[in-house]
């Protein structure tokens, strides 16, 4: 213990750099991981069934009938100021924002939240990851 205390003292301005990095690695970490709002689908399932979110489908029309997660609904979001106040009912329920890739639901995410959403999430590589976990889709027919 001596010898890291000698360390220390005898380097002091490579003790101080290595404390200040590591200070701003667990600040930097603390703080993405806080701010994480992409769920997998597994989560996003668990969410659906015992706190009954609701699910965003925010795709087009087109793909949103070509297959979606059961119970979704579909948001355009070229219409969205329209859509918040109808979704308005949801605010205090977590609610999963589903996109193509996950990229787009992240911007739709943040959105919600600056109208007031509280628990809003977006599905973690979006369709196409549920898709590849092997879970159901419903085709609107």
């Amino acid at each position: 213990m001596n010898e890291i205390l000698d360390f220390f003292r005898d380097h002091w301005q490579l003790s101080s750099g290595f404390v200040a990095l590591l200070v701003a690695y667990i600040l930097f970490e603390l703080k993405f991981s806080s701010n994480k709002k992409e769920i997998s689908a597994d989560h996003a399932i668990a969410l659906y069934n015992n706190q009954q979110a609701t699910v965003l489908d925010i795709r087009s029309t087109d793909d949103f009938s070509n297959g979606h997660i059961v119970g979704s609904l579909q948001v355009e979001i070229s219409e969205t100021d329209n859509q918040f106040k109808k979704l308005q009912k949801y605010a205090q329920k977590p609610i999963v924002v589903v996109s193509a890739d996950g990229k787009q639901a992240l911007n739709f995410v943040q959105r919600l939240e600056t109208h007031g959403f509280v628990q809003v999430f977006s599905l973690a590589g979006g369709i196409h990851a549920w898709q590849a976990a092997g879970l159901p889709l419903v085709k609107k027919g």
